[in-house]
């Protein structure tokens, strides 16, 4: 599943985690017209039950770098 999803547009990150859900996926849209469409085709693929949508309102740090 996580492979998959790592190959759609907008994904930047994917990580397998432990706890109520499986994975996480981290992904930026220009627009909520494509965070939509988005959702509803990660809906639409077969191993996919449900989403949990989180919306960042501001970024107070964003920073990849491995130390």
């Amino acid at each position: 599943m996580e492979n998959e999803i790592a190959r759609l547009p907008n994904v930047c990150c994917v990580y397998d985690v432990t706890g109520l859900i499986d994975a996480l996926v981290i992904a930026k849209f220009r627009n909520r017209e494509e965070l939509g469409g988005f959702t509803k085709r990660l809906l639409a693929l077969p191993f996919v039950e449900r989403t949990n949508t989180h919306v960042v309102l501001t970024t107070v740090k964003e920073d990849f770098r491995l130390l």
